[in-house]
């Protein structure tokens, strides 16, 4: 997969309607932590993915670089003995840390967690 703003490489893959994660087999070890997120936070609903802060159905892609900022973030944050920081999403993490910084680490953790974009766009206004 590619990064849309840095066109760098990304080690891996989680499909919301498969259910299925793929990581590229010489980063496995690393990568697979960072879908895992993913996972825990998808979901489909009336034909619409969810993903974190990711929605997607045949009209609109929305928010698809503050979740993955916000997945590096958490996927750093929560094992960092494994020393994953990548430069994939070194920018939209450090976005997605201010933005967590204004909403607040528990509330932004949780919309997260629940696929809540829109509820994420209510704290901010």
């Amino acid at each position: 997969m590619i990064n849309f703003i840095l066109k760098a490489r990304t080690s891996g893959n989680y499909d919301v309607e498969k259910n299925a994660v793929s990581v590229s087999e010489n980063v496995a070890d690393i990568g697979i932590y960072h879908e895992l997120f993913h996972m825990s936070s998808s979901v489909v609903k009336e034909k619409k993915k969810y993903s974190g802060f990711h929605q997607t159905d045949f009209k609109t892609n929305l928010g698809r670089e503050i979740n993955e900022g916000y997945t590096e973030l958490l996927t750093n944050r929560y094992f960092p003995s494994l020393n994953l920081s990548s430069i994939a999403y070194q920018y939209e993490a450090f976005v997605a840390e201010r933005l967590e910084q204004i909403v607040g680490r528990e509330k932004m953790q949780s919309l997260y967690l629940n696929a809540n974009l829109k509820g994420l766009i209510d704290e901010l206004s």
